[in-house]
């Protein structure tokens, strides 16, 4: 984002086989003052992460299913930009609840971010349909109906 004129920071939450080559590419490009990275995060600590988060930015390029950070980040009114793999495309509609980017292509992603923070009216609306779009389809109220009705219809 440093090409675009923004001051972007970054938080990587979790870890994995590749923190190691992340972390070395960090120091390589003199990026240690806007990459932080935090580790597993649980409770509050993921509550206050997710309330500073402007953007959950995840451009996954394997296959994965529904990751639940996404429909955590939605929860949150963090709008995600995402790439289209997996059940993500079922989720979230492009401009609506996300913003959908090519995987591996770090020059949409950054056209994106940089799109989204020139238009912090967008960041909101969302923000606020992601939220309301996991509220209707994805609790666990909602899930736990989904359970009653199958076993309702199995017995009969």
């Amino acid at each position: 984002m440093r090409n675009y004129g923004k001051n972007t920071h970054l938080f990587i939450a979790g870890s994995g086989p590749e923190e190691g080559k992340l972390r070395a590419c960090v120091n390589d490009l003199d990026l240690k003052d806007n990459v932080r990275f935090v580790g597993a995060v649980f409770g509050e600590e993921k509550r206050k992460v997710w309330e500073e988060a402007e953007l959950f930015v995840f451009p996954t390029c394997h296959w994965e299913g529904l990751p639940y950070a996404l429909l955590e980040s939605m929860a949150a009114r963090t709008p995600p930009v995402v790439s289209s793999v997996g059940a993500i495309p079922d989720v979230i509609e492009d401009g609506v609840h996300g913003v959908f980017v090519p995987s591996r292509n770090p020059e949409a992603l950054a056209e994106a971010i940089e799109r989204l923070d020139n238009d912090r009216a967008l960041i909101c609306r969302i923000g606020e349909a992601s939220r309301q779009r996991v509220e209707k389809h994805y609790t666990v109220a909602r899930l736990a109906d989904d359970f009653r009705k199958l076993y309702h219809n199995l017995v009969n």
